[in-house]
C-alpha cells in the first residue's frame, strides 16, 4: 500500500472527531477539512511514485521538519497568514526558487493567482530562446509574450534580437509582480509581498 493511503486511513477517521469545527474543503462527493486537503496534496507530491512520474518536476520534492507530522502541521496551517482563504494554496518555491523542499521555513498560503505567476516562469518551455521569447519564421523576427493576470497570453511586440524580446517580456514581467505586491499586500504573508516588490524575472 503506498504511503499516501496509508496516511488517508490513519487520519481520516480521528481527525474528523477531532477537528470537527475548523475549515472543511469539498472535493468531488467527499467532504475533506482543509488542513488534510492541503497536507494530502503535500504527501502524495513528495512520496507517491506514480505522482512523481506523471509530474517530472516533483522527482526530487520532499517533506522536512515538524510539518511532516499530520498534527503538527494542522497547528502550523492555522496560524499562518492566508490559511483559510478560498482559493488558496500552498507553495513551496515562491520564497525559495526552484526549491524542492516543503518545510516550515520554506511554505505560504497565497492566492492562485500569485502561485500562478510563479508557476508560468518554472514551467516555461526551456529551449535556445530566453523566458517568453520565441521565433516567428513568418516575419523573421522574435516575438515577445507574456501570460497577464488574468491568465491570457500578450504579444508584447516584434523585435530584431532575442535579447530585445527578452527585455520587453522582462519588464511586462516584472510590472506584473508589482500589481500583485500591490493588490493582495494587506493578505499575505510578509516574506511573499517582499519577493514581489523585488522580483526580477532575470533571477529565475
Amino acid at each position: 500500500m503506498s504511503r499516501d493511503k496509508d496516511i488517508r486511513l490513519t487520519f481520516w477517521k480521528e481527525d474528523e472527531n477531532t477537528y470537527a469545527k475548523t475549515y472543511k474543503a469539498h472535493t468531488g462527493k467527499r467532504q475533506w477539512f482543509l488542513e488534510y486537503s492541503y497536507y494530502y496534496s503535500m504527501i502524495t507530491r513528495a512520496t507517491n511514485d506514480n505522482y512523481k512520474e506523471r509530474f517530472p518536476t516533483y522527482k526530487e520534492v520532499v517533506v522536512e521538519g515538524k510539518i511532516a507530522d499530520y498534527n503538527y502541521f494542522v497547528e502550523w496551517s492555522r496560524q499562518q497568514k492566508g490559511f483559510g482563504n478560498l482559493g488558496w494554496v500552498l507553495d513551496k518555491d515562491i520564497l525559495i526558487p526552484h526549491n524542492k523542499v516543503y518545510s516550515e521555513e520554506t511554505c505560504v498560503f497565497v492566492p492562485n493567482i500569485v502561485n500562478s505567476f510563479f508557476t508560468f516562469i518554472k514551467t516555461s518551455n526551456c529551449n535556445e530562446y530566453p523566458y517568453g521569447v520565441s521565433w516567428c519564421g513568418s516575419e523573421n523576427k522574435f516575438k515577445a509574450y507574456c501570460a497577464q493576470l488574468n491568465g491570457k497570453n500578450k504579444t508584447l511586440g516584434r523585435f530584431n534580437s532575442p535579447e530585445a524580446a527578452a527585455q520587453a517580456y522582462r519588464d511586462s514581467k516584472n510590472g506584473l509582480a508589482l500589481d500583485l505586491a500591490r493588490k493582495f499586500e494587506s493578505q499575505l504573508d510578509e516574506r511573499v509581498t517582499k519577493t514581489l516588490y523585488n522580483f526580477d524575472v532575470a533571477n529565475y
